[in-house]
């Protein structure tokens, strides 16, 4: 699916194809110019041509910006997002469960992380990407951009003194760790100390909320990756993170309906700070 022409996306893009023309049939036109150009001394070439690059980038731009533009664009697009596919994988719309430990999954994931400026979670506990091996890639990814890129990352985790936790922490200890032979007592201190360890990524905000959790989700610009909850009492019960992901891009309904879901869970400051829709920001 295509994705939205943002002013942004228009400025580089179009910056990059008066590049391209600029060494090809733009430097072969801007040379022609020169060279007949009133015989203009040598030292004024690289003004003309530094000129020249200017307008195309600013025809380039604004032609962008008309409907034309954008449906050139929307045609690349789809071009440049097969090309990609067929070379890198691109993120696929489901996820089955066992397609979610694996590697096309993991690739999705970091991808779409690496993108964003904005990265939020809705988990439960974080026991998961704490101290399980198939998020392991996600935590150590978001220590070593948090500490190298400015990115807004939040963590929403269900709050200890909730009415779901005991439950949710009742049918987590039965289903996860009875092999193990822990208790409640030793589940809420691993909890605690996954709190703890998401805490400590640099620049990261980790915040609680109260109300049943439906959804597992991870929140990028450019996709949400959500997995639905089941709740016991519930026969069919299992966690997020066992079942089927679905990706959705802003371009789909259900990726501001997902977020929603994140920031009704939000405390009031989270939510004056944050906008009540992801898929459309302020300026875009």
């Amino acid at each position: 699916m295509a994705r939205r022409l943002t002013r942004a996306k228009a400025a580089f893009f179009s910056l990059g194809l008066s590049a391209l023309l600029h060494g090809g049939l733009g430097y072969f036109l801007e040379g022609a110019i020169t060279s007949v150009s009133l015989q203009l001394p040598a030292p004024f070439e690289w003004p003309i041509k530094l000129g020249l690059f200017v307008a195309v980038w600013a025809g380039i731009f604004f032609t962008l910006k008309t409907r034309l533009g954008q449906w050139l664009y929307a045609r690349w697009d789809r071009v440049a997002s097969f090309v990609l596919w067929f070379t890198f994988g691109w993120p696929k719309d489901v996820y089955s469960q066992r397609e979610r430990v694996g590697r096309e999954f993991e690739r999705s994931i970091l991808r779409s992380l690496h993108a964003s400026k904005r990265i939020y979670l809705l988990l439960i506990s974080g026991y998961t990407m704490v101290y399980e091996k198939e998020e392991a890639f996600l935590l150590e990814a978001l220590r070593s951009l948090s500490s190298t890129h400015d990115k807004d990352i939040r963590i929403l985790l269900l709050a200890k003194d909730s009415m779901p936790w005991k439950p949710r922490a009742q049918e987590f200890v039965e289903h996860r760790l009875k092999d193990d032979n822990l208790g409640l007592d030793e589940y809420d201190a691993l909890a605690r100390a996954a709190v703890a360890r998401l805490q400590s990524i640099p620049k990261a905000k980790v915040a609680f909320y109260t109300t049943q959790p439906n959804w597992r989700l991870h929140i990028f610009d450019d996709y949400i990756f959500a997995s639905r909850y089941s709740e016991p009492p519930d026969p069919e019960y299992r966690e997020g993170h066992r079942g089927a992901v679905t990706a959705f891009d802003p371009e789909h309904p259900m990726y501001d309906w997902l977020y929603g879901e994140f920031w009704r869970r939000c405390s009031d400051d989270w939510r004056r700070e944050l906008p009540p829709k992801l898929a459309s920001p302020p300026g875009e």
